[in-house]
């Protein structure tokens, strides 16, 4: 990346599989199959997958996800 295209940890809002993948040191096969199985929020955008990080933050802070109430 050049200076003027990179991106500044604080600027970047949306995740894809592979930096998500990165963040929680586990396979895009993982992130895949909690996509799959409706664990993990994600934003379709035409062919591409993009994960808000808010929603991986909640679901980070929660620790678990689709808890029994």
């Amino acid at each position: 990346m050049t200076k003027t295209t990179e991106a500044h940890a604080d600027d970047i809002t949306m995740l894809t599989k592979a930096q998500l993948a990165k963040r929680w040191l586990c396979s895009t096969m993982k992130v895949q199959r909690m996509m799959r199985s409706g664990l993990l929020p994600y934003i379709q955008l035409g062919r591409s997958i993009r994960f808000d990080l808010v929603d991986i933050k909640r679901v980070e802070a929660n620790g678990r996800v689709n808890v029994p109430r």
